[in-house]
């Protein structure tokens, strides 16, 4: 994503924003691999490059980097084995739920400033 983009928000009046939820139920259920076996994937907003806001009025998360990683391992007496050329279906299945979380942002982008952006402040 080549702007900053909000992951989670939680607001007095608004519903609960979680992108990466979101776009794992878009995505669908993990691939099933012949060789090996899916046992988690995570996708944490990048710790440094992260901006985290709280008040009374509730919390936002916005973020300029998302770390992901896919977890496995190789089904016992597997052929083919568990390698690099069978992870591919997990590599393909990353991309599909990214790019659901990009359509959700950008529509919630939408929606949030279909009368344009706020001024900012001058300092």
């Amino acid at each position: 994503m080549s702007r900053y983009a909000t992951v989670y928000r939680k607001l007095k009046d608004e519903p609960k924003l979680d992108v990466i939820s979101e776009a794992k139920k878009k995505a669908g259920p993990p691939p099933e691999s012949a060789s090996c076996v899916f046992e988690g994937m995570s996708v944490s907003p990048g710790g440094l490059f992260s901006d985290e806001y709280r008040g009374t009025e509730g919390y936002i998360k916005i973020v300029k980097q998302i770390d992901t990683r896919i977890n496995f391992k190789g089904k016992e007496n597997a052929t083919p084995p568990c390698n690099k050329d069978a992870w591919k279906v997990y590599e393909d299945y990353l991309v599909k739920v990214m790019n659901h979380a990009k359509d959700i942002i950008l529509e919630d982008e939408a929606a949030r400033f279909k009368d344009g952006y706020p001024e900012k402040e001058k300092l």
